[in-house]
């Protein structure tokens, strides 16, 4: 179930913005919650990577895992959460070029586990688009202040 949708123009190409994306060293600056993001194996990012995310939530970190379900450099990634017990999510990044740039748009898709979580749903997107709202405005100012 789609939570949020999100799209900003970066004044870069797709391969810029790409770049910065898959720098998994500079995820904390622009992905929302992440302190760390790193592949299990520290190899290179490609599709079937499992990462590992310490992830700061209420003032407590935990590490996640997520899988990275699609990577076609440098138009299409996503991601999804493979260690959710409650709400699996997929979160959709796809970069066009554009007169400016690169259109982002980023979109997470939801599916609860379970009724409680079916009944929670929608404080449980309402919270996701809150806490994800800001990362594509982050990722712009992050690409368009490097050179």
């Amino acid at each position: 179930m789609r939570a949020f949708t999100f799209t900003e123009i970066i004044d870069r190409p797709p391969q810029r913005v790409w770049d910065c994306m898959a720098n998994l060293d500079l995820a904390p600056r622009w992905r929302a919650l992440i302190k760390s993001m790193r592949t299990e194996d520290g190899g290179p990012l490609r599709a079937g990577s499992r990462l590992l995310m310490t992830v700061d939530a209420f003032g407590r970190q935990a590490t996640r895992v997520s899988e990275m379900v699609v990577y076609e450099p440098p138009h299409h990634q996503a991601i999804r959460s493979v260690d959710q017990p409650t709400v699996r999510g997929t979160f959709d990044f796809i970069l066009e070029p554009h007169p400016r740039g690169t259109a982002i748009t980023f979109t997470g898709d939801l599916v609860p586990q379970g009724i409680v979580s079916w009944l929670l749903f929608p404080l449980t997107a309402r919270g996701e688009r809150r806490a994800r709202s800001e990362m594509l405005g982050n990722l712009k100012r992050l690409v368009e202040s490097t050179p």
